[in-house]
Formats: C-alpha cells, sequence, structure tokens
C-alpha cells in the first residue's frame, strides 16, 4: 500500500554555549541561518519497497570565531502504514551544558500541499540516560516532537 504521504523535518544544533546556563534546557524555534545552502529536495528519490525511503540527509558546518554552528536537514518519504508510525515521533539529541538546539521547521508535504506542523508548545524536553542503570549520569537531553 502507498500512502503518498511526504515528510521533512529540519533542525539545527548549535555547538555554542548555552546563553542560560542555570535556566531550564529547552530549544528555540527560530529561521535557517543565511549560511545555509538552499537545497531542492527530489521527492521522487528513493525505493518505494520499504516503509520509508530517505529523501535527503544534509549536513552543514559552519566555523566562525564565535564556535561551531551544525545545521542537519533531513526528509524522508513515508510509504507505508508502518513508516508513518515509525515517523510519527521524531528525536532530536542535545547536551545543553555545551550545545543548544534550534528547530527551524518541521513539514508534512502530502498530494503536493505543504503543512506546517512544528508546534513549539507540543515539544517535551526529556533527559536521556541510557547510562541510568550503571550509575552513569551525561546529561544528554531529548527533545521529542509527536
Amino acid at each position: 500500500m502507498r500512502i503518498g504521504f511526504r515528510f521533512t523535518a529540519l533542525f539545527c544544533f548549535l555547538l555554542l554555549p548555552p546563553f542560560c546556563a542555570f535556566g531550564t534546557p529547552s530549544f528555540v524555534v527560530k529561521p535557517e541561518p543565511a549560511w545555509v545552502h538552499p537545497i531542492e529536495i527530489n521527492r521522487d528519490a528513493g525505493t518505494r519497497d520499504r516503509p520509508t525511503s530517505m529523501l535527503l540527509d544534509d549536513r552543514e558546518t559552519r566555523l566562525s570565531a564565535v564556535g561551531v554552528e551544525r545545521f542537519y536537514r533531513y526528509s524522508e518519504r513515508v510509504n507505508t502504514n508502518a513508516g508513518l508510525e515509525k515517523l510519527s515521533q521524531l528525536q532530536f539529541d542535545f547536551e545543553p551544558s555545551y550545545q543548544s538546539l534550534a528547530i527551524h521547521f518541521i513539514r508534512i508535504i502530502r498530494g503536493g500541499q505543504t503543512r506546517n506542523a512544528l508546534e513549539p508548545s507540543g515539544i517535551k524536553i526529556v533527559a536521556n540516560e541510557e547510562d541510568l542503570d550503571e550509575q552513569m549520569y551525561n546529561g544528554t537531553l531529548t527533545a521529542v516532537v509527536v
């Protein structure tokens, strides 16, 4: 079964010291930086024999006197109901002691129509402690978008 559903997520990690070290670790929503190169996504790329097809995995880095900025742009097409379930939850990991997270947009493209799916109030920040059972705390957080 082909669903004809396309999903694009874009986010950016800024590897700079956080501006508010003692506040609640969070994220910001803002326009993509001017230094990012525009890329046209080929929506017909990828195979349709899997639940999802990766259409774009773009990573750009900018070095400056202030620090390092990393920009990630990712687009994936949903081909089946199982693929829809897989992509129904996005997770963006970051380490707030030296990274801040900026989310530029989350879009769903279906039938040629683009819908803004970024709802900042629905994004939850949770601790991502995989080694907690070994009494190791690394401070990594995950922004979860459903």
